[in-house]
């Protein structure tokens, strides 16, 4: 029975098998050819540099942090470093470079863009000594002898493997810088290569002022949960870290005061700054008024309010200020 049942299924595969094989030889006696991709159909060769495979990375993550919005950034490699003693030689370690020989900074410069800003610079480094390292930021202006203006200096910790260290740059040291101006980029290093440079990142910011207005606005204070002012009470206010994120200077507001005792005023302003001589809300007896405003936040995400009488006061955010 098996047999039998093979041969009608034997004889149909050499049937079907010389159909093809017809088919094939047409095709070469006709000198016709497998159908060819039309322009546009999606249908790339594998060696076309138009398929994505071909333009795939073969990068596909990285140490550094994820970008900020409004950000661009410049960055140097490992071999963008020299050493600063003529007596240091530069080296290659498994991690970075470092200085054989003789113990010596090693530094690297950036060019800063016209009318940039300095917002952060962000550190790849093998810190295997037994301490921290400082790693520095450092202007250079054409026509000085030295490095001038410290930018931002920031401490690598101790670590086994390439660390992600990001210090953010402080408002006074953002610029905008004139042209001719570099920041420069070092670290010292030992002989005995425990403490590796991979590389560094640094972001930069336009110089004019950037507003980012939120969805909707966000309340950061009500003094209505609580106890009321008192007059002439001075109150500090955090700031959420989700609202003011790195590089955000200032703050756009509405500032209500309400349930006021006695006609007076309101001051907002930065914590890191002294009462000013202007009030930021005038109201009277018995009054609800609101008032925006834009102050700028301390580098702890603070401000203050001032009340000169017995009040409630409310604060919405309406916007950021980069």
């Amino acid at each position: 029975m098996s047999e039998e049942a093979q041969g009608p299924l034997s004889r149909r595969g050499l049937m079907l098998g010389a159909g093809a094989a017809a088919a094939v030889l047409g095709s070469a006696l006709t000198g016709a050819q497998p159908a060819a991709a039309e322009p546009g159909d999606g249908k790339t060769a594998a060696g076309d540099p138009k398929n994505p495979s071909v333009l795939a990375s073969p990068v596909t993550s990285s140490l550094g942090s994820a970008p900020q919005h409004g950000f661009t950034y410049k960055t140097v490699s490992m071999f963008d470093f020299t050493a600063e003693f003529a007596s240091a030689q530069r080296a290659w370690g498994g991690y970075g470079t470092y200085t054989a020989n003789a113990a010596s900074p090693l530094w690297a410069s950036v060019e800063i863009p016209a009318g940039s800003l300095i917002r952060d610079i962000e550190w790849y480094v093998r810190n295997s000594s037994a301490n921290p390292v400082t790693a520095l930021g450092r202007l250079w202006v054409a026509g000085s002898g030295s490095l001038t203006a410290t930018v931002a200096d920031v401490s690598i910790a101790v670590s086994t493997s390439i660390t992600r260290t990001r210090v953010v740059v402080p408002a006074a040291s953002y610029g905008p810088y004139p042209l001719s101006t570099r920041l420069n980029l070092g670290i010292s290093t030992p002989s005995d290569g425990t403490i590796q440079i991979n590389g560094c990142r640094v972001g930069f910011s336009q110089g004019g002022a950037q507003l980012g207005l939120l969805p909707t606005p966000i309340r950061v204070y009500d003094s209505r949960s609580g106890a009321k002012f008192a007059a002439g009470e001075t109150r500090t206010i955090t700031l959420p870290s989700t609202l003011i994120q790195p590089g955000v200077a200032g703050i756009k507001a509405n500032v209500i005061a309400t349930a006021t005792e006695a006609s007076g005023h309101l001051k907002v302003f930065s914590a890191a700054s002294a009462l000013p001589s202007s009030s930021s809300v005038n109201y009277a007896t018995a009054d609800t008024i609101v008032n925006e405003l834009t102050t700028t936040v301390s580098a702890a995400r603070q401000i203050k309010v001032y009340s000169s009488k017995k009040a409630h006061v409310v604060i919405d955010v309406t916007a950021t200020i980069s």
